[in-house]
This record gives structure tokens, C-alpha cells and sequence, in this order.
């Protein structure tokens, strides 16, 4: 799931670690059927560190603790909001799992599912797809997303919650008005100055494993800072053996 880190009570990294905390994967893998629980941001599989999977190396650092959620999110600034998912069976029964579980912490969380609109124009039929109309403009307090890992390099994954490396668009017309060409952030806001400077790093270092190491930091950063939170995970089996499928819903369907 995506969170919003420009609204409350996402703007806290805290509260965004309890939500996570709240949350037993295995039962998401279960609703899933073909996924398994998320530990971490980069799935199985990607980039080797000393021969090791990156994986393996960095371990879970996905937890599941109720107690130590209501701790964590005790001082939210807000107890209401909204979790925006595709219209499909799969998506809303995780989110009303989550909802559920959220309720026990003091939320009171409500599922909203988008799906397409058909409409005629000029004597074509076309349609509008609302979820992705919602999710591009942020319009979203949470949001499920399916987030494939293309490669088996870590980087592909980490790098865009750094701001150079979002791929978020510049708005050329209101950056031109206001003399500020600086980058977008990731489209959850997340906008880390310690996360930044690891990714910078990476991007420059030339040793393998130190590089694998700096971006084996920057998801325990990313971990903890829970911008998005990861729920299952599974392996696609396609032509290409690099392509990976993960979410945030790391994975919902």
C-alpha cells in the first residue's frame, strides 16, 4: 500500500509503521492465494551480495506486533481515512483486512474501489479508467498497487523513493512560472534527505558489493520509514527470467 505522507496522519513515520505492524502477512498471502508474505521491499531473487541473495542478506524486516502497533500509533493526528483499491474481489478483500485490523487501533478506515467509466465523444466509445485518474493526481489517502520488480538489481526497486530518482513529472508550465526546476518526489511525497544521499551514493559507487550494501542500508532506511508498506510478494513465471512482480500491495493480485 501506498501512503500518502502529505496528509495526516501519514505525514508521522511512526504512525506509518504501526499501520504496517498492525498487519499479519500471512493472512494477506492467504487471501492472495499465490503470493507469499512480504519481507522486505525486494523481492527474492535480486542482486547478490558475497554470492548471498539480497534477500537472504538483509532478512525480514517486515514484523507483525498489535501491541507495539497502538503504541506507535497512539498520538495520530487523525483517526479517519480512506483506502482506495481497483473494483476487484482481491484488492477489496485485503483492504477489508486491513481495515479491520486497523479498526483495532483506534481507526475507523473506509474501502472505496474505482473502477473504469465508458462514455460516448464524438461517436467513439471511450472509457476512463477513475483509479488511475486518482492514484496519478494523488487524490488518495492509501492506495493498493500492483508494483512489478523489473530486473534483479535492488536499484530498480530502491531508487525511485529518492526525489531525483522518482520519475515523478515535472509540470514544465507551473516550474517555468515559479523558477523551480527541481525534481518531483516519489508519488507518495516520501522525500528522505538520508534516504537521498544513499541512493546518490549507490549511484556512484563502482564496487559491486559496496554498492549492494549502501542499497541493503537504504532499504532498512526505507523500512523503517514505511512510506509504503509491502504486503505479499510472488514470482512471475514469463519468457524474461529478470521479471519479478512485487507491491505495495507487494503484491494484491
Amino acid at each position: 500500500y501506498f501512503f500518502n505522507t502529505t496528509r495526516a496522519p501519514f505525514d508521522d513515520a511512526n504512525v506509518r509503521l504501526g499501520l504496517s505492524m498492525a498487519i499479519d502477512r500471512q493472512a494477506i498471502a492467504e487471501l492472495v492465494t499465490f503470493g507469499k508474505p512480504a519481507e522486505g521491499f525486494v523481492p527474492a531473487g535480486a542482486a547478490e551480495v558475497d554470492g548471498d541473495d539480497f534477500r537472504e542478506t538483509n532478512g525480514s524486516l517486515i514484523s507483525y506486533d498489535l501491541e507495539q502497533a497502538k503504541s506507535l500509533t497512539k498520538g495520530a493526528k487523525t483517526k479517519s481515512f480512506t483506502i482506495l483499491t481497483r473494483d476487484n474481489e482481491t484488492d477489496i478483500a485485503v483492504a477489508e483486512y486491513c481495515a479491520e485490523q486497523w479498526g483495532q487501533l483506534g481507526f475507523n478506515v473506509n474501502v472505496k474501489s474505482l473502477g473504469t467509466k465508458s462514455y460516448i465523444e464524438n461517436d467513439y466509445a471511450l472509457y476512463r479508467d477513475r483509479f488511475n485518474e486518482a492514484y496519478e493526481s494523488g487524490d488518495f489517502d492509501v492506495v493498493a498497487i500492483d508494483w512489478q520488480t523489473l530486473s534483479t538489481d535492488a536499484w530498480s526497486t530502491l531508487a525511485p523513493f529518492a526525489k531525483d530518482y522518482s520519475g515523478s513529472a515535472l509540470n514544465l508550465a507551473e516550474a517555468a512560472k515559479t523558477g523551480n526546476f527541481d525534481s518531483v518526489p516519489h508519488i507518495t511525497g516520501y522525500n528522505s534527505e538520508e534516504y537521498n544521499a544513499l541512493i546518490d551514493r549507490a549511484f556512484a559507487e563502482t564496487d559491486h558489493n559496496a554498492r549492494a550494501k549502501l542499497l541493503l542500508d537504504a532499504e532498512k532506511l526505507l523500512a523503517k520509514d514505511m512510506p509504503v508498506m509491502p504486503l505479499s510478494s510472488f514470482r512471475m513465471r514469463t519468457s524474461n527470467p529478470l521479471t519479478f512482480q512485487s507491491s505495495a500491495v507487494l503484491i494484491t493480485a
